[in-house]
């Protein structure tokens, strides 16, 4: 469900898990990739009908989905925030 509108985005079809992997800056100003045991990194995969225009995707919610956009998702259990990673449009 959008966290905005609380319309449905469309069906979960597949959700990936791994240890947050974040870039640190050490101590002498370099930086590294950490991996945290109690952060993770979560892709979430959505099937939706929608429209493509010039002016982007829109789901059947009427929710804009465009590469870079921070999208709002919630359940009944809880909310997030993501960053929209890929918009694949596939003909059925």
């Amino acid at each position: 469900v959008d966290a905005e509108s609380k319309k449905e985005l469309g069906e979960i079809t597949s959700i990936e898990v791994t240890p947050a992997h974040e870039l640190t800056k050490l101590a002498d100003g370099t930086y590294t990739f950490s991996d945290y045991d109690d952060k993770f990194d979560v892709v979430i995969t959505l099937r939706t009908k929608g429209t493509e225009t010039a002016q982007g995707f829109y789901a059947a919610s009427g929710k804009q989905l465009m590469v870079g956009d921070t999208l709002g998702i919630s359940n009944e259990y809880a909310q997030t925030f993501g960053e929209v990673l890929r918009v694949e449009i596939v003909d059925e």
